[in-house]
């Protein structure tokens, strides 16, 4: 009754005031029944909480037991695997879970797979033009982010030796030939010292050393192809650089390059030279190599043989034009193939050996720096001319061309041993031109080697 009396005390007060207000007093008679109704409603609802408070008080909770941490004996080796972690996109939650299982662990030996930097899915320090980015992920920040993940996981696993693989590095085989700054070379002996040729996504070709090797077994099938352009011998996932209809490279899976409706794409096989200026070479050098390579002999005597009366005046003006001390002589064979061809032919044989110290001058040419009168030589092309500009080469290439090959439009053909063709091919993929390295056979036996070169990079 108190509480009823002060709202009926409080309801005459509000009415006097509504009155004096001019303001109708059926308006505070409905608040006042909405207000008598409050006390009741309260009072329900502290009771069925009390009752819930009773009931709960009676419950006998058991508590969850948990599984007894698994500890790493002493005598074990614990090495933890982690792939993808893919640099700013890491899921948080799950490299949580994975850190604290590497604290839980503590591993000797922590192998990062490959994929933890993304890049925006391409090297992002250096786009091409009318790339498109596969990520709003800026290069800094997957940086960053990768970077933030590795002092993680070292903290979590402070005595945990850590290697980390770049990348998935699917595999050649064994057989494949990589080029070096100093020719070429099997990849099984390649090592993180040498300088391979790396092509970079504005079309040039650098050297640098690899940031680390990887051989593992391989159990499955290979993709080969053989054929004059190409020889390859790969796992299913590894990717090819190829250049897209838009001239920009991509990658591609070898099983998805050798089959299906997208099975053509053109392969690189060559680049561009980065060289900028002419190496220290002359012109005439450079043509006098060319020739002591194709026509060249480099034994007891020092000189070149040449049929073709072009080509005597050819030789026999550069020879005089580089002040080299030189005999001339024409004599008549009497043989009937060279290199299993059989000649059309047979035009009188001009030799021009040098003499003195134009010998030496001419063997350095051609890689033989000690030259003396015994003794019989290789010829190859001297390492520093991995460094000639692109119009250094073309000198080059004419000059070869001179000696011993054949023009068919855009292509050429070069003939010869196989050494001094194979340090040539490597300038040719330095230099925008695709070449092809073959063995012909003659009489069903192998004989003479063939260089064939298309002013093409795929």
């Amino acid at each position: 009754m108190k509480s009823y009396t002060s709202l009926v005390e409080k309801h005459r007060s509000i009415a006097a005031a509504a009155r004096a207000l001019r303001i109708p007093v059926s308006t505070f008679k409905g608040r006042l029944k909405r207000e008598k109704a409050v006390p009741a409603a309260e009072s329900e609802t502290t009771s069925a909480l009390m009752l819930q408070l009773k009931q709960a008080r009676g419950t006998r909770i058991e508590p969850v037991k948990q599984p007894p941490k698994a500890r790493p004996g002493k005598d074990d080796f614990v090495r933890v695997i982690i792939p993808d972690s893919h640099g700013d996109h890491i899921a948080r939650h799950a490299a949580a879970a994975f850190l604290a299982d590497c604290a839980r662990l503590n591993p000797h030996e922590i192998v990062m797979l490959g994929d933890h930097l993304d890049c925006g899915g391409f090297l992002a320090q250096h786009h091409t033009m009318g790339y498109v980015a596969e990520t709003e992920t800026s290069y800094e920040a997957d940086v960053m982010a990768t970077n933030q993940f590795l002092d993680e996981i070292q903290k979590a696993a402070p005595r945990a030796r850590i290697k980390y693989l770049e990348g998935n590095h699917e595999c050649l085989s064994p057989d494949t030939e990589v080029l070096c700054r100093d020719g070429w070379r099997l990849i099984t002996d390649v090592s993180t010292d040498d300088l391979v040729a790396s092509m970079y996504p504005d079309g040039t070709v650098r050297f640098d050393n690899p940031s680390g090797l990887v051989r593992k077994p391989f159990d499955g099938e290979l993709f080969v192809v053989e054929s004059s352009n190409c020889a390859m011998s790969v796992t299913p996932k590894h990717r090819l650089l190829y250049k897209k209809q838009s001239g920009a490279q991509a990658y591609k899976e070898a099983e998805t390059a050798f089959t299906g409706p997208e099975s053509r794409v053109k392969v690189f096989s060559a680049g561009r030279s980065s060289a900028t200026t002419d190496l220290d070479i002359t012109d005439d050098e450079l043509r006098l190599t060319a020739w002591l390579l194709t026509d060249g002999h480099v034994n007891g005597r020092v000189g070149i043989s040449q049929s073709k009366t072009k080509g005597r005046d050819t030789v026999r003006e550069l020879l005089s034009r580089m002040g080299l001390e030189f005999t001339e002589q024409v004599r008549q064979r009497d043989i009937t193939e060279v290199c299993g061809r059989t000649l059309k032919s047979i035009l009188p044989q001009g030799a021009f050996d040098l003499l003195g110290e134009s010998r030496r001058v001419a063997a350095k040419l051609v890689g033989v720096s000690d030259w003396h009168y015994k003794g019989r030589y290789a010829k190859r092309l001297p390492p520093s001319f991995v460094d000639l500009s692109d119009r250094q080469f073309s000198v080059l290439l004419e000059s070869m061309m001179d000696g011993d090959g054949t023009r068919v439009g855009a292509a050429y053909c070069l003939y010869g041993m196989y050494e001094p063709l194979s340090d040539f091919q490597m300038l040719c993929a330095l230099h925008g031109y695709r070449a092809g390295l073959t063995q012909r056979n003659r009489g069903g036996k192998p004989s003479y080697w063939c260089l064939n070169i298309t002013k093409r990079s795929t």
